[in-house]
C-alpha cells in the first residue's frame, strides 16, 4: 500500500512541476515578445 502512495505521491509533484513550468515559459514569452 505505501509505494502506491508515494507513486500517486510523485505523479502529483510531476504534474505540478509540469504546470510551473508551463506557467513561466508563458511568462518568459510575454517577456521577452511584449
Amino acid at each position: 500500500m505505501g509505494s502506491i502512495k508515494i507513486k500517486k505521491y510523485i505523479a502529483e509533484l510531476v504534474k505540478f512541476q509540469v504546470n510551473i513550468l508551463s506557467v513561466m515559459n508563458d511568462i518568459w514569452h510575454i517577456r521577452v515578445i511584449p
